[in-house]
């Protein structure tokens, strides 16, 4: 069993269900994001939810990152560079929209 932090934007709630599904499906403790509405960079809920997220990252083995149609925001891009630099593996969903 793995832990897994599920990260990106949260307009890609479809793909959060998906792979946190696919995930615990296989047995992984899967922990990614529950606030889905978007809150403007330099809010202070903004910046609260991210350092949760950064909890996430510093417990899991793997860091996700959900990028429908290859989009990384500036908050995923930290995300990520976070994860690397304490370690923790970063894997990419890689996925297009059906159009």
């Amino acid at each position: 069993m793995k832990t897994i932090t599920l990260g990106g934007s949260v307009r890609f709630k479809d793909e959060f269900m998906y792979y946190s599904k696919k995930f615990s499906l296989q047995g992984n403790l899967v922990l990614m994001p529950n606030v889905w509405s978007h809150i403007k960079d330099g809010h202070p809920i903004k910046e609260m939810l991210q350092l949760v997220q950064y909890g996430r990252i510093v417990m899991s083995d793997e860091y996700f990152c959900i990028n429908r149609d290859y989009y990384i925001g500036n908050s995923t891009m930290h995300e990520i560079e976070f994860a690397d630099m304490i370690g923790v593996k970063v894997r990419y969903a890689l996925n297009r929209r059906k159009k």
